[in-house]
């Protein structure tokens, strides 16, 4: 699950909902609103972990361009990969290392999970997941990353 907190319009995220969107699963779908929600009693024990909605539009698939309303507690983030930074512009330089040429944008491979992140030569932090390295690329830049699913 995503905090809603975490997300911002147009982040690339999963939805796990098994029950009532199972076709979306492994599905990229953008992030179009978000609404902080007070659920009843009976909806917080059916869904204790969810506190928004989430308006959704997969990418791809017979839902495609289709707007959805999912609880967050069903929003998954993607992890970042060498194929994820490669659909994002990034060129890998060697040693574990990426770089989006024009930005001062680097990160390392620091293991199976987390990315190190550096900007002109500053380290920065760890990420691991999608929506994170976008919301990183637009306080850094102010635009939106393009990302070619």
């Amino acid at each position: 699950m995503i905090q809603a907190s975490e997300l911002r319009l147009g982040n690339l995220v999963f939805v796990d909902n098994k029950k009532y969107h199972p076709k979306l699963k492994n599905i990229p779908v953008v992030v179009t609103g978000i609404e902080k929600k007070t659920l009843t009693n009976d909806q917080k024990q059916s869904f204790p972990f969810s506190d928004s909605s989430i308006r959704i539009v997969p990418t791809q698939g017979e839902f495609k361009d289709l707007e959805i309303g999912q609880l967050n507690e069903f929003i998954k983030p993607i992890e970042l990969t060498e194929e994820r930074l490669l659909q994002c512009g990034f060129k890998h330089t060697g040693n574990g290392f990426y770089e989006l040429l024009g930005t001062h944008i680097g990160l390392c491979n620091i293991g199976d999970v987390f990315f190190n992140v550096g900007f002109k030569g500053i380290t920065i932090g760890n990420i691991k997941y999608l929506h994170q390295l976008q919301n990183l690329y637009f306080a850094l830049t102010g635009k939106e990353l393009e990302i070619n699913l």
